[in-house]
């Protein structure tokens, strides 16, 4: 991500960016009380998974109160906006509503330049969101899906690693397998 402006301007309030946001033709997030722009393009490992991980969910809650979306709407957090990857919904929405403040589950498939940030900064700011019940962290390389919640110790949480191994987001009633996540990756596991 590259910043617009330079380092030393002020920081920007939540609802200043939103306001400058809307007018733009690109995604930006604001990280840090500054807009970053988001860079464009991925992987197909990357692609696979998000889609992956929609499908999944969005099959498991399908007829309920609840709706997944994914990398399209923003979610605001104490004092950030994000794209996540794939995000969890529940209960009435404004269909016109660019941005969420509410989100059950959060879901980033991670890159190594994203990692520590995805970690870091985003996993504080997604765990504090009233009424989160998960935060879910995915990588490629090696194959693995961290799961987050609140209440849980916050530097290990909940993993699957391997085949037959799987996340549970209780709070939602719904698993993430492993072969569900990780299926048309072709490659060895863990390589």
């Amino acid at each position: 991500m590259t910043n617009p402006l330079a380092p030393s301007s002020e920081p920007w309030s939540v609802e200043e960016f939103l306001n400058w946001e809307a007018q733009q033709t690109e995604r930006w997030e604001l990280i840090e009380g500054h807009p970053w722009r988001m860079m464009a393009g991925g992987t197909v490992a990357h692609a696979l998974v998000i889609g992956n991980v929609f499908r999944a969910l969005d099959r498991t809650l399908a007829g309920g109160a609840c709706r997944v979306f994914a990398e399209t709407l923003k979610v605001r957090t104490r004092a950030r906006v994000y794209y996540p990857d794939v995000f969890v919904h529940c209960g009435p929405r404004d269909l016109n509503a660019t941005v969420l403040d509410d989100p059950r589950l959060v879901v980033e498939v991670v890159s190594p330049s994203t990692e520590k940030a995805d970690l870091g900064e985003k996993r504080a700011e997604y765990l504090a969101v009233a009424g989160l019940v998960g935060y879910v962290v995915i990588t490629t390389h090696p194959r693995l899906i961290r799961l987050f919640t609140p209440e849980a110790e916050p530097i290990e949480g909940q993993r699957a690693s391997a085949p037959g191994e799987a996340v549970m987001i209780a709070g939602l009633g719904v698993s993430l397998t492993y072969e569900a996540v990780f299926d048309g990756l072709d490659t060895p596991a863990n390589d």
